[in-house]
C-alpha cells in the first residue's frame, strides 16, 4: 500500500567526532579489513516525514529492512524512533535541499500546519494578513464542498476562553491551537478583526481555508549499513518494497557535528572498524603526565589485578607497572589478540582534548570476542615530572566514592563495539583437503 499523499525522506550521513580518531589519509582508504566488494560500514539517519498518521514505526522498518536485504546489507541493524515535528521542521528551515518538501503557496495566504504532539496534536494558524488579530475559530469535520445544507461546526475555539486550545504566539498573526488526536478537522473559519480599523469599517472578517492533515515524523536508524546511499533511496520509491515512500532526497549539505562545553567528557572509547581507541579524562587538579591501562581483563582477572596492585604505595605501584614490561607510547603500534594476555598499555596525552588516549588494533577479533564478550581494566594515573620518580595519583572511584591508586572498572562501550566489528571481519576461507592420490594398477 502506497503512504497516503505525501512521504518526504531526507538522509544523511553522520560522522561522529571522537577521541584520538583521525581521518584515513588518502592512500589508506580502501584497506580496511571488510569483505570484497563491501563498502565500509556506516551509520546512515533518515529523516522520515508521513502525511497519514495511522503509518506505524514497524510498517516504515518493514519498507527499509527490504530494501537494505535487497542490497545485500542484511547485517545492518535498523530502528525507528518518532520525531516531534518542530525539529523536523527546524532542520528543514536550516538547508536549501528541502525547498520541495515546505508548504508551498503560502505567501500571502492563510495555512495550517501541525507542530507537535500525539494525543494532544499542536496546530499553526497562520493568518498571513498583516494587522490582523483573531478572535474565534470554527471547525468542520467535512469538506466545504462536500457539505450539504447548514454545515455546522464540531468545536468553536475562542482567544477569550479560558481553556488554552487557542492562543497567539510571539510572531503575529500566528496562533497555536491544540486538539485531541481523534479531531481532525477538514476546513475552518476565522474570525478576525484588525489591529487598527479604519473610520466607518465594519471590522469582521472571515478567513477560511482547508485544514492541513496529520503528520507523523520519524528518525530511522541504519547501523553497520554496507550498500550504497543513494541506492538506498531510489530503492525505497519503487515497488521492489512494500508501502514504498513518495521521493527521497539525500541532503547534500548537511553535515552533524556534536559539541559541547561545559560538561565533564566521560571515560570512555570508540571503535573505527577494527581499531579500538580508548579515552581517559585527565584528573581535576592534577597533572598526569600519562596513564596505564592494564587490559583486557575478565571479570576474574581484574579481581586478581585488583588484589596485587592495590595494597601497593605510589612510588610502588609505577615500578611494578615497569618490571611488567609494558607497551610505552614510543611503540609504533599496538596489537590486542585473544591469544596475548592483559598488558599495561601506556596512554600518552592529547593536549586538544584534555585527555589520554591511542590507538589500539584489533586482531581475529573474533576470538577476541570470544574471550572478552565483555571486558575490565585496570586504569592508573602518573605523575612524572623528569627529576623525580613517577608517583601514582589518587583517583575516586565514583562507585565507593573513595580515593584509590588503581582503578578496576568496565569498558562500557566494549561489548556493542567488540560485536560490530566482528561482524565486519571477513571470514576465513574453509581450507581445502589435499586431493587423494589416484592408484594405478600394474598392467594398466
Amino acid at each position: 500500500m502506497l503512504l497516503t499523499l505525501c512521504a518526504f525522506v531526507l538522509a544523511f550521513l553522520l560522522a561522529p567526532i571522537t577521541h584520538g580518531q583521525k581521518d584515513d589519509p588518502p592512500a589508506d582508504r580502501g584497506k580496511d579489513e571488510v569483505t570484497p566488494g563491501a563498502r565500509r560500514p556506516t551509520t546512515l539517519f533518515v529523516l522520515v516525514r508521513i502525511r497519514n498518521k495511522e503509518v506505524p514505526p514497524d510498517q516504515v522498518q518493514g519498507t527499509f529492512r527490504v530494501a537494505a536485504d535487497l542490497l545485500d546489507s542484511k547485517e545492518a541493524s535498523i530502528q525507528v524512533n518518532t520525531l516531534e515535528p518542530q525539529f523536523y521542521m527546524a532542520l528543514q528551515n536550516l538547508t536549501d535541499k528541502l525547498k520541495s518538501s515546505r508548504e508551498n503557496k503560502t505567501d500571502n495566504k492563510p495555512f495550517v500546519r501541525q507542530k507537535g504532539g500525539d494525543k494532544k496534536i499542536e496546530w499553526e494558524l497562520h493568518l498571513n494578513s498583516p494587522g490582523m488579530l483573531l478572535n474565534s475559530v470554527e471547525l468542520y469535520d467535512k469538506e466545504k464542498e462536500k457539505a450539504k445544507g447548514d454545515l455546522k461546526p464540531f468545536k468553536v475555539l475562542d482567544v477569550k476562553d479560558p481553556k488554552p486550545d487557542l492562543l497567539p504566539t510571539a510572531l503575529p498573526g500566528v496562533y497555536t491551537i491544540r486538539l485531541d488526536g481523534s479531531e481532525v478537522p477538514k476546513w475552518y473559519k476565522a474570525h478576525a478583526k484588525r489591529a487598527r480599523p479604519k473610520a466607518g469599517e465594519k471590522n469582521d472578517y472571515v478567513i477560511e481555508g482547508e485544514w492541513s492533515e496529520a503528520e507523523r515524523y520519524y528518525l530511522v536508524s541504519l547501523k553497520n549499513f554496507t550498500a550504497d546511499h543513494q541506492k538506498l533511496l531510489e530503492l525505497i520509491t519503487t515497488d521492489k518494497v512494500p508501502n514504498r515512500f513518495d521521493d527521497a532526497i539525500k541532503g547534500q549539505d548537511l553535515t552533524f557535528v556534536f559539541a559541547s562545553m561545559g560538561f565533564k567528557l566521560p571515560r570512555s572509547g570508540t571503535f573505527d572498524g577494527s581499531d579500538y581507541i580508548p579515552f581517559l579524562t585527565s584528573l581535576p587538579g592534577q597533572s598526569p603526565r600519562r596513564v596505564w591501562m592494564l587490559f583486557p581483563l575478565t571479570e576474574a582477572e581484574s579481581k586478581e589485578a585488583v588484589k596485587k596492585y592495590s595494597g601497593l604505595s605510589v612510588a610502588e605501584i609505577p615500578k611494578a607497572i615497569r618490571d611488567a614490561k609494558p607497551v610505552f607510547a614510543d611503540a609504533t603500534e599496538v596489537t590486542v589478540s585473544s591469544k596475548d594476555d592483559a598488558r599495561w598499555i601506556e596512554l600518552p596525552a592529547e593536549t586538544t582534548k584534555g585527555g589520554f588516549t591511542r590507538r589500539l588494533k584489533l586482531t581475529n577479533v573474533r576470538d577476541l570476542q570470544k574471550k572478552y564478550p565483555s571486558a575490565r581494566r585496570l586504569v592508573v594515573y602518573e605523575f612524572d615530572n623528569g627529576v623525580s620518580a613517577p608517583q601514582a595519583l589518587a583517583q575516586e572511584d565514583e562507585r565507593t566514592k573513595r580515593l584509590v591508586l588503581a582503578l578496576e572498572e568496565e569498558i562500557k562501550e566494549w561489548p556493542a563495539g567488540i560485536a560490530e566489528a566482528a561482524t565486519r571481519e571477513p571470514r576465513k576461507a574453509p581450507e581445502k583437503a589435499p586431493r587423494a592420490k589416484t592408484e594405478t594398477r600394474s598392467g594398466d
